[in-house]
């Protein structure tokens, strides 16, 4: 059996019974009250078969695993980076927030001392006519 190699690898011991040695054991045959020998060769093979496909799941699992850990490692960088480029993002946006602020405040400035000067060269020295 194909498995048996991976036995060891999976389940980390050399001790460790393989499908082949549990389909290939041998009993010996007790005179009185002995088990059918056929009926134990075939519930072996059952139990050998069982085991070899929960290696087989074992096996493909750690290969999952080990690709799904992989992936973590990835998004986990990706997400880094994204909350990098975010926080980059949100300074840019602050700092041009806070520049268009202060263009506004020297415009407004501008604007005021123009027309202070423009009532200040207004006829009748800034009182309005009640007549407007």
């Amino acid at each position: 059996m194909a498995e048996d190699k991976l036995v060891s690898k999976v389940l980390g011991s050399d001790q460790v019974l393989t499908p082949s040695e549990i389909s290939n054991a041998i009993f010996r045959i007790a005179l009185v009250g002995g088990y059918k020998k056929r009926e134990v060769e075939i519930y072996l093979d059952s139990v050998a078969d069982t085991i070899e496909s929960l290696i087989t799941e074992n096996h493909s699992l750690k290969e999952d695993l080990e690709k799904h850990r992989k992936m973590e490692t990835s998004l986990r960088a990706a997400l880094f980076s994204t909350q990098k480029l975010s926080e980059n993002v949100l300074d840019a946006a602050k700092r041009e927030a806070a520049a268009l602020i202060g263009e506004a405040k020297v415009q407004a400035e501008r604007v005021l001392l123009e027309a202070e000067r423009e009532r200040a060269n207004a006829p009748g020295d800034g009182e309005r006519d009640p007549s407007e």
